[in-house]
């Protein structure tokens, strides 16, 4: 698993959060917008039924009833209003801030990260161009930016001294992949919450974010 895959995981917990709190406000308001429909046709039913003079317990009980339900829309509406405020607001800056701040950390120079060996072996000269690739990636799964780069550095001597189509391309990958230390994790950041803030837009696609996201997330 990724060293940042927690920041995905809290852009999708705050998404869903304010998603939950905008359908349960959405459904509260339907909800009571019905019930304030029944107590209103109640109300006047009776009325037409027994007369307009008719006020006895029967219809002051049916004007109670009337006057909750007119208090529970009233009440529905505002936290209704307010979870669309919340999810029109909705952002994940702060969250990107996180992921970036701990990427220039994870990526700086680390003396303590240097594999002896590993140098000793890359400075003999002896390293084909498709080993490069292992090595990086051995370090890459031990998110050992150091020797990431330090490979890199090799990758890209190889590269500049030597002419042979597969080699090159062989190498090309891994100077990809170096020079998209800093930018991938962003990039893939950027993409999920753009995912999720289309829900700012057009709430009608709430339900299937996750399910959008999912694969990404979990890939993160």
């Amino acid at each position: 698993m990724s060293v940042y895959k927690k920041f995905a995981k809290q852009l999708q917990n705050r998404a869903n959060a304010i998603f939950a709190s905008y359908i349960d406000s959405k459904n509260n308001l339907e909800q009571a917008n019905e019930e304030y429909k029944t107590a209103c046709r109640e109300e006047h039913e009776y009325l037409f039924k027994q007369g307009n003079s008719s006020y006895d317990a029967d219809f002051l009980k049916l004007q109670r009833r009337h006057i909750r339900a007119n208090e529970k829309k009233v009440d529905a509406e505002n936290e209704f209003h307010q979870a669309k405020i919340a999810l029109q607001e909705m952002n994940f800056n702060d969250i990107r801030e996180q992921l970036l701040e701990d990427i220039k950390q994870n990526n700086a120079v680390d003396p303590s990260q240097i594999d002896e060996k590993t140098m000793m072996v890359l400075n003999s000269g002896i390293v084909k161009p498709d080993e490069y690739r292992i090595l990086f990636d051995r370090f890459k799964a031990e998110n050992n930016s150091t020797m990431m780069r330090l490979i890199g550095k090799h990758a890209n001597e190889y590269y500049a001294t030597h002419s042979n189509v597969e080699g090159i391309a062989s190498v090309a990958t891994v100077l990809d992949d170096m020079h998209r230390m800093d930018s991938d994790p962003l990039d893939r950041f950027d993409d999920i919450s753009s995912a999720y803030m289309r829900a700012t837009q057009n709430p009608a696609i709430i339900p299937y974010l996750n399910g959008i996201c999912e694969q990404a997330i979990e890939d993160f």
